[in-house]
């Protein structure tokens, strides 16, 4: 039976671990996951499906006195598969991997990881040589490693982000005669990257639409996630004159239950892999504007699943938005699309048996 060690970052909420505290329950053999950072809510779920979580407390982004507890764990439970998630794990579980001998290891490049430096990518290039798959979960990251960061695309197997199609089920009822429109984005906090300032900039241009045309429509904008961003968010909300219809409603482990009361999902980020906030509200069947960058145009089709924008542009987004609400029946359309596309491409048993059916390649 094979037995995988999983190496990761940290065990809060966030787009990996989701999806690793998604699959691991599911997937065939002994699976253990170690955090290199403190415990959380996503340790917690595991361990009630019956993984083993092991977090070693590190601090900040690579403490060296975390390396010889992680080697002794490697010794210890001698498995013959390592999966790595996230760069300082991926670096640091694979060198130690190969150090104990492991036979097989893999690692997972879930972002684009624009802010990579030449040392980053050498010592990525370095790993590289140990590992057995780099696992994309877009065709553009596999492109950006290969181009940016010089990994071998012979070594890259594309396997989505898996979708929990039952948690996240489709929105059943569309209210297209309501007086309020709620508005929502599911992201980390962090500016300028997931764009929540251009969607803060795109509010006054719908303000002044509903005003012109003499709508009797309120709007409301839900800001669900935290970050370090957060203040400056804050802070524009308020020069903007926004504070009665932006609501920050922080970390939450009710998202699906708050996605079914929005009327339209935004992500206007920057740049982008493979958004789970993104799966989660097509899963949803959300009507969804989302910026044309990364690998977001490859899991939503724009005008058959979702609106699709440029980024860094308010009156943009703002015209999307406008649309679905002047227009629902093609909003309900894109959105119930949307589901239809999680449902035959990204449902959980088939990305558990992509994943299940590499590890039974590379034993």
């Amino acid at each position: 039976m094979k037995k995988v060690l999983h190496i990761t970052i940290g065990l809060e909420f966030g787009g990996t671990e989701n999806m690793i505290a998604m699959l691991l329950p599911n997937l065939e053999g002994e699976h253990i996951l170690v955090a290199l950072k403190g415990d959380g809510p996503i340790g917690e779920r595991l361990r009630q499906n019956g993984i083993k979580v092991i977090p070693l407390y590190g601090k900040g982004k690579m403490d060296l006195s975390i390396i010889g507890r992680l080697y002794k764990i490697i010794k210890e439970e001698k498995p013959n598969i390592i999966h790595t998630y996230l760069y300082y794990a991926n670096i640091l579980g694979t060198l130690l991997g190969k150090l104990a001998n492991v036979p097989i290891m893999l690692t997972s490049l879930e972002a684009l990881d624009v802010w990579l430096k030449g040392h980053h990518k050498f010592l990525l290039r370095i790993c590289g040589n140990y590992q057995k798959v780099f696992i994309t979960c877009a065709k553009k990251v596999e492109e950006s490693y290969t181009n940016r960061v010089g990994l071998p695309a012979n070594k890259m197997r594309l396997i989505y982000h898996p979708m929990d199609i039952i948690r996240f089920s489709p929105k059943e009822y569309y209210n297209t005669n309501k007086n309020k429109i709620i508005i929502g984005a599911v992201s980390r906090l962090d500016e300028p990257t997931k764009g929540l300032q251009v969607l803060l900039h795109s509010l006054p241009y719908i303000l002044k639409d509903i005003k012109k045309n003499k709508k009797n429509l309120e709007i409301e904008v839900w800001l669900i996630g935290d970050g370090p961003s957060h203040q400056l968010l804050e802070n524009l909300t308020q020069k903007l004159g926004l504070t009665s219809i932006v609501k920050f409603l922080g970390s939450r482990n009710d998202i699906p239950e708050l996605l079914q009361q929005l009327d339209i999902f935004v992500m206007p980020s920057l740049w982008e892999g493979a958004p789970n906030a993104l799966l989660e509200a097509m899963s949803t069947a959300l009507p969804i504007v989302a910026t044309n960058v990364g690998g977001i145009p490859e899991l939503a089709e724009h005008n058959k699943s979702a609106l699709l924008v440029p980024s860094k542009n308010p009156e943009a987004i703002a015209n999307a938005i406008l649309y679905l609400i002047n227009n629902p029946s093609e909003a309900q359309k894109l959105a119930k699309e949307a589901r239809k596309q999680i449902e035959k491409r990204f449902a959980m048993p088939i990305i558990v048996k992509q994943l299940n059916d590499l590890y039974d390649e590379l034993s």
